[in-house]
């Protein structure tokens, strides 16, 4: 198992993503893993069931608990590339990785945001992000980055969440609660619409 971090990686992490306490980062961590379901177990695996059977790097934007790796089990021919700014999210992914069925060999986090994705171009067959594009600083950027990473031809694939249609009451509801979610679950936005950014960015 890889870990990498550099110091000036580290220097637009802390613009993009400001430092929080480290028992902060650790507690939420240990949340996350406790809480791991997506809630879209059968929607995810549909998804990931499309991966190119000729695939063989992978990197999962906003990585977390590594609660993907199961949907990716059985590919002994993969090599993993986890990127998360939270530095405590790395021991329990290799737990799910472990899990999994993958050997350590397979897999490298990478303490990062999808703004500045510390990879060579063209160099990933398939980029995954699930429920992080609700949380990231600039979706812009990250798109551009997924693009940029991708080889001609790579796979970009999501499960997020978005925002009501605009004047909805379920819409309403989400403004309403968006700061109070933005502050306890780590930058994540109720009323985003993510899709119009992943269009945008012309893949």
């Amino acid at each position: 198992i890889c870990v990498r971090s550099s110091s000036s990686s580290q220097d637009f992490i802390q613009r993009i993503h400001p430092k929080k306490p480290r028992w902060i980062e650790k507690l939420y961590a240990k949340f996350m893993n406790s809480f791991s379901g997506s809630g879209f177990d059968k929607d995810t695996a549909k998804l990931f069931s499309q991966i190119d059977g000729r695939a063989r790097t992978v990197l999962e934007v906003g990585i977390g608990t590594g609660v993907n790796f199961k949907y990716l089990s059985g590919r002994n021919d993969l090599k993993i590339t986890g990127v998360d700014p939270n530095k405590s999210m790395e021991k329990y992914a290799v737990n799910s990785l472990v899990a999994a069925g993958f050997r350590g060999d397979q897999f490298e986090f990478i303490h990062g945001v999808g703004e500045k994705i510390p990879l060579e171009s063209s160099s990933i067959d398939v980029v995954i992000s699930t429920l992080v594009l609700c949380s990231v600083t600039d979706v812009s950027s990250t798109m551009q980055e997924v693009i940029r990473v991708l080889k001609p031809g790579g796979q970009f694939l999501f499960v997020e969440h978005v925002g009501a249609q605009d004047g909805s009451w379920l819409n309403l509801f989400q403004n309403l609660l968006n700061p109070i979610q933005v502050f306890v679950a780590d930058g994540c936005h109720l009323n985003r619409d993510t899709l119009s950014f992943i269009r945008k960015a012309r893949f």
